[in-house]
Order: C-alpha cells, then sequence, then structure tokens
C-alpha cells in the first residue's frame, strides 16, 4: 500500500507513512532536500544517473551483477533487492512509470513490488537493506 497515489488524506496513505522504512528514508530524505511526493518530477526527481548509482550500489552491497538486478530473475533474493531499489526511487520522487520505464516493467509491477517491500517491512533483511541503500558514501556527489 506504500506507494499507492492516493490523496494525502486517504487512510492507506496515512497508515503507510507511519512504517518505520518511510520515516527512515523520509528523514534521509529530508537531509537531502530531496522531494518525498509522488508528483515531484517537477521538483527535482532522480535522474537516470541517479537510477544507475542505486542499482550499482545494491549489485555491490549484495553481490548481485547489476545485469541480474535489471533482469527478469525472479529469485527472492534479487526481487528483494530490485522492489528496495524500486522502493527507494519511489522515496527520491520517482513514478511509477519512470521506474518501470527504467527496469523495463509496467508500473503495476513497481506497484506491487513497492506494496511487497512495505508488507516484509518487519523483515530486519529488508530493512536493513534500505539502510544500506540509502547511506551516504564517500563517492557520492552530494559528499564532495
Amino acid at each position: 500500500m506504500l506507494c499507492s497515489s492516493h490523496s494525502y488524506d486517504h487512510p492507506i496513505w496515512i497508515s503507510v507513512h507511519s512504517s518505520p522504512i518511510h520515516h527512515h528514508v523520509t528523514s534521509l530524505m529530508q537531509g537531502n532536500k530531496m522531494p518525498r511526493t509522488p508528483f515531484a518530477k517537477s521538483l527535482g526527481a532522480p535522474t537516470p544517473k541517479d537510477y544507475d548509482r542505486l542499482v550499482q550500489r545494491a549489485s555491490e552491497l549484495s553481490g548481485i551483477s547489476m545485469t541480474d538486478l535489471l533482469s527478469s530473475k525472479r529469485t527472492q533474493r534479487v526481487s528483494q533487492w530490485r522492489q528496495s531499489i524500486f522502493f527507494v526511487l519511489r522515496h527520491m520522487g520517482a513514478t511509477f512509470q519512470e521506474i518501470g520505464a527504467y527496469f523495463n516493467r509496467t508500473h503495476g509491477t513497481i506497484i506491487h513490488g513497492c506494496n511487497t517491500l512495505e508488507k516484509n517491512a518487519s523483515n530486519k533483511e529488508v530493512r536493513q537493506i534500505i539502510i544500506d541503500l540509502t547511506k551516504k558514501t564517500d563517492g557520492d556527489p552530494d559528499n564532495q
């Protein structure tokens, strides 16, 4: 339910935005001055380089090749990391369609991936993946 495009006063929006992962990502995004609304395209949504950097970072952290993360492989491990990337990109302001276009998937697949990740938010491994993906590194352009 996390990635729904409902209005901000909708019960789904309210319940989702109280999750631990949402609060972690939101606090990181606010510190980076990144928009966190689904309508952020005009406010500086992620660029193709941001997508590439995030997939590369996920690849380095997980040991899964970038090719596999972008492929149609459906193993649990690959899917979990891929859905984590969807989630982070969504919180950076990317639309479902933009994320889908990058991963060669429909926007419905992206919505499903975000919702699946949110359902697994109590899983320590999922939380750690999100924390690792959103953690700043020395190589990030924002740190230079």
